[in-house]
């Protein structure tokens, strides 16, 4: 007899944790679905920005000035020991080293901005092509769409992060 109850105790715990194994496994699926579809609408929310033109002169200006040294950046070709890249905030990310590239071509192409309080975002798109020597090409960036998001830093404008779309 206490052997038995022993066993229905035992089957009561293994259904209990089951139980606690499924609704554990159902929420985490619940939960990644949900960061799926924030993510798709954020990301759906920030394309839209692109629609909606600047005119706001100062405005143009900070993001012209930002898509200038990106520019300069994408169209570098040197050492990675001739530039303090930290200066340059997120826009780092567009500097290529490479030894054998001896001529770059970037365009890039202010899209739109918006900055209010200290802080916005700049939509570009740009390209660029590296080549050494012989004009071969070593390296080539499709045209891509980027978001940056800017802040303003002891009176300057940076780029602190970037999100692009190919």
């Amino acid at each position: 007899m206490k052997s038995n109850w022993i066993k229905y105790v035992f089957v009561i715990i293994i259904i209990i944790l089951l139980a606690f194994a499924i609704y554990i496994i159902k929420n985490d699926e619940q939960e990644k679905k949900q960061e799926q579809e924030y993510t798709a609408n954020t990301q759906e929310e920030k394309v839209k920005e692109m629609d909606i033109k600047c005119s706001d002169e100062a405005q143009l200006q900070v993001a012209n000035n930002l898509v200038e040294t990106a520019k300069s950046n994408l169209s570098y070709c040197g050492s990675k020991n001739n530039v303090d890249t930290d200066s340059c905030g997120a826009l780092k990310k567009y500097f290529y080293f490479d030894e054998n590239v001896k001529k770059a071509e970037a365009t890039i192409e202010l899209i739109t901005t918006e900055q209010h309080d200290g802080k916005g975002y700049v939509w570009v798109k740009y390209s660029a092509n590296y080549y050494d020597a012989n004009n071969d090409l070593v390296m080539g960036m499709g045209e891509t769409y980027s978001r940056w998001d800017i802040e303003e830093k002891d009176g300057t404008w940076v780029v602190i992060a970037i999100d692009e779309m190919a």
